[in-house]
C-alpha cells in the first residue's frame, strides 16, 4: 500500500474515532507512529490537521488531504514518520484501515479521471504579448507571417519567447 494513502486512512480513522465506537484499538506502533505524525502535520499543515479532526463532522475531502499530505511530506521527518507508520500498519493490519484505504484509492481514482476528462484544452487562437511566453502542443504549423514559424513541429511540445505582438 502506498504510505501516503496509509497515513491518510488512519488519520480518517482516527479523527472519526470509528476504532473508539466499536471499542478497538490499533497496535502500540502504529498509534505512538500517528501521534508523531500528528506532532509533525500540526506544523507543517494545520489545515489538514484541523479536516481530520472535523471529520466525524465533515467528510474529509480526501485529494485535498493527499494533496497537503504530499507537501508537508517534503520535511524528511515527515516523509520517514509516514513510511515508518506504513510499515507499521503493513505488520498490523486492521479491517477498518483496509476498508477506509480502499476508500480513499477509490474517491482517489475517481479525481484522476475527473482529472484526465479535464486535461486536454484546443484553443484555437492564442494571442501573445510581447515578451510572453506560449508553451503548448501543436497541430499544426503555425506561421506569424513575415517568414517565423512558430510551431515547426507537429505534435511537440513547443517553447517560444515573444518578440512581437502576436496571434497563433
Amino acid at each position: 500500500m502506498e504510505p501516503i494513502t496509509i497515513a491518510m486512512a488512519l488519520a480518517a480513522v482516527l479523527g472519526t474515532k470509528a476504532l473508539e465506537k466499536t471499542g478497538e484499538k490499533v497496535g502500540e506502533a502504529v498509534w505512538d507512529r500517528s501521534a508523531k505524525l500528528m506532532k509533525y502535520l500540526k506544523q507543517e499543515s494545520p489545515g489538514a490537521i484541523a479536516a481530520i479532526e472535523q471529520a466525524s463532522e465533515q467528510p474529509l475531502d480526501y485529494g485535498q488531504a493527499v494533496l497537503e499530505m504530499q507537501e508537508a511530506a517534503a520535511n524528511p521527518d515527515v516523509a520517514r514518520t509516514i513510511q515508518e507508520l506504513a510499515a507499521a500498519v503493513e505488520e498490523n493490519p486492521h479491517p477498518k484501515l483496509t476498508e477506509v484505504v480502499e476508500e480513499i484509492r477509490e474517491a482517489l481514482k475517481s479525481l484522476e479521471s475527473k482529472d484526465e476528462k479535464n486535461a486536454y484544452i484546443t484553443a484555437k487562437e492564442i494571442k501573445a504579448e510581447t515578451g510572453g511566453m506560449v508553451i503548448g502542443k501543436s497541430e499544426k504549423k503555425i506561421d506569424t507571417g513575415e517568414g517565423s514559424i512558430v510551431a515547426d513541429t507537429i505534435g511537440n511540445i513547443d517553447n517560444r519567447k515573444i518578440d512581437r505582438r502576436t496571434t497563433i
